[in-house]
């Protein structure tokens, strides 16, 4: 098993830990807390994160607001 898919699901809790469904998430904030873009674009593809922008995603599970 490569390092990445050991770490994967570690991340991937950490981050349903530290953020609220629907809350917008920079890639720059993603990249310091050890997610980086292929990482983002793996959970973008399984359903975890939804791209809004180039670098601004959002968790899924709620729409964002505009006083997100």
């Amino acid at each position: 098993m490569s390092i990445q898919r050991r770490q994967l699901p570690n991340y991937l809790n950490w981050l349903m830990q530290h953020t609220l469904p629907g809350q917008v998430l920079l890639q720059s904030w993603l990249t310091r807390n050890g997610i980086d873009r292929k990482l983002s674009y793996l959970y973008v593809k399984n359903g975890w994160l939804r791209r809004i922008a180039h670098g601004v995603y959002c968790r899924t599970g709620r729409e964002p607001d505009w006083v997100d």
